[in-house]
């Protein structure tokens, strides 16, 4: 009996130390990571969401997930307020708790969202092109959209255009035109100018305003930069390009974002239309493949007239990536990093629960301070050291940022329509159908490859 009673103790014993070690690497590695993204409602809007939800999903289900995305979305009231609509929604959702913002809309929304993160020191990952680069810049945002303000000025000093039309489409254009004649100055002692003129808001006047525009450049060589980030306007523009009952044969055309589709090529291939554009997406993946799947099962409209899926959607699926891949990398250096973050399922900061931006707001716990999120700096220096690629499941290429929270080594596919026309009618001469072009960051590389 004593030896059993002895044998008994010791397995109590262990019992006791292994559950012990258990609440221990419970308290030290969180079971979950909030995540919450902000964006105004829109056809396009909601497909970026969907592919969010899409990835973080893959990411939760996956064999190899330490920990599980806690993935919100909350739709923005649009208007005049918009910007301080904005910071309500997000000053709401973070009394609850926040590890990570993700904001998916440009304008005031993602610049009062931008001035939060930074007083808040959170982490925040943004969809929309960089700005041109502020002093100082903000610490916490990095940008998975890259700016295609240094890919348009390497195609202009490569073109050898000494003058250029800029097409805006007010609050949906995405080109920061400081940075592009940055880059056009910095790279070529040449001049370039400019005329800057603007879209219609009604997308049914677009066949008028090209109409008008012949009429008074019908007899010059035009160079035309389309600058829009909506993906649905862009395409009623390129049709009434298409169907214009002129002359375009002066005219090239360059898409100026990354949506430049498929459909377009082989619209535009047959004709005599000059135009450019680029391709972000790698399409030969499967990540591609089960996230153009998905959306289209959803529902049909989620995927565009043209069966693809847009640089938007794409960019929002690597969003949830470089998220999961910061926090990742953070807790492989320091698995305890996050001890006391959560409490009985609850979110706390530097020992209170959630995260006011209104300390006074707090009528549980008077004295509260004003505090930033604890753990802030650690995760966003661990966002701008990372570095992922199609390897762990992107859609847009290598991804990894630079000091200012910006993409670098990237590629891009570079299509190049230029009709021939030394060529019988209709003849088309693909120059550069399928390019990659390497951009370097601050490496003044640019086109490493250009037929």
């Amino acid at each position: 009996m004593p030896y059993v009673s002895h044998c008994l103790a010791q397995h109590i014993a262990l019992l006791l130390w292994v559950t012990i070690l258990l609440v221990q690497l419970s308290l030290q590695y969180p079971s979950k990571v909030i995540i919450k993204s902000f964006t105004t409602s829109s056809e396009e809007a909601n497909v970026a969401v969907q592919a969010l939800q899409f990835a973080a999903d893959e990411i939760n289900t996956g064999p190899e997930a330490p920990f599980r995305l806690a993935y919100d979305h909350y739709d923005i009231e649009t208007g005049s307020s918009e910007g301080w609509s904005v910071v309500n929604k997000v000053c709401q959702e973070l009394k609850e708790g926040g590890m990570t913002v993700i904001s998916i809309d440009g304008g005031r929304g993602n610049e009062a969202v931008r001035g939060l993160a930074d007083t808040l020191e959170m982490p925040l990952i943004s969809l929309t092109s960089p700005l041109y680069p502020q002093d100082p810049p903000n610490f916490f945002e990095v940008s998975v959209r890259p700016s295609s303000a240094e890919l348009l000025a390497d195609f202009i000093i490569h073109k050898r255009w000494r003058e250029i039309i800029m097409l805006t489409d007010g609050e949906f254009s995405g080109v920061p035109l400081p940075w592009l004649w940055h880059h056009l100055h910095r790279k070529s002692n040449r001049s370039t100018s400019a005329q800057l003129l603007e879209l219609p808001r009604d997308p049914e006047k677009f066949s008028e305003f090209l109409r008008q525009f012949n009429l008074e450049r019908s007899n010059f060589t035009n160079r035309i930069l389309i600058d829009t980030t909506s993906a649905a306007r862009q395409q009623k523009f390129l049709a009434a390009i298409r169907t214009a009952q002129f002359s375009q044969a002066n005219y090239h055309y360059v898409v100026a974002n990354f949506d430049f589709l498929p459909y377009d090529v082989e619209m535009f291939q047959n004709g005599n239309i000059n135009i450019s554009g680029f391709q972000l997406i790698n399409k030969e993946g499967r990540a591609y493949w089960n996230l153009k799947k998905h959306l289209k099962k959803l529902d049909d409209t989620f995927i565009n007239t043209y069966g693809d899926v847009d640089s938007r959607a794409a960019l929002a699926h690597d969003a949830m990536l470089v998220a999961w891949s910061g926090f990742a990398k953070c807790l492989a250096t320091n698995d305890s990093l996050f001890h006391g973050t959560f409490r009985h399922g609850r979110f706390f900061n530097r020992g209170y629960p959630g995260i006011y931006c209104d300390p006074l707001a707090d009528r549980v716990h008077p004295a509260r301070p004003f505090a930033s999120f604890e753990h802030g700096r650690t995760v966003a220096k661990a966002l701008r050291g990372l570095r992922i690629d199609a390897k762990d499941g992107t859609l847009t290429g290598d991804i990894e940022f630079d000091r200012f929270g910006h993409r670098k080594n990237y590629d891009v596919a570079v299509v190049d329509l230029v009709s021939n026309t030394k060529a019988t009618f209709n003849s088309k001469e693909v120059r550069s159908k399928w390019i990659t072009l390497r951009v370097h960051f601050g490496q003044d590389v640019g086109f490493l490859c250009y037929a």
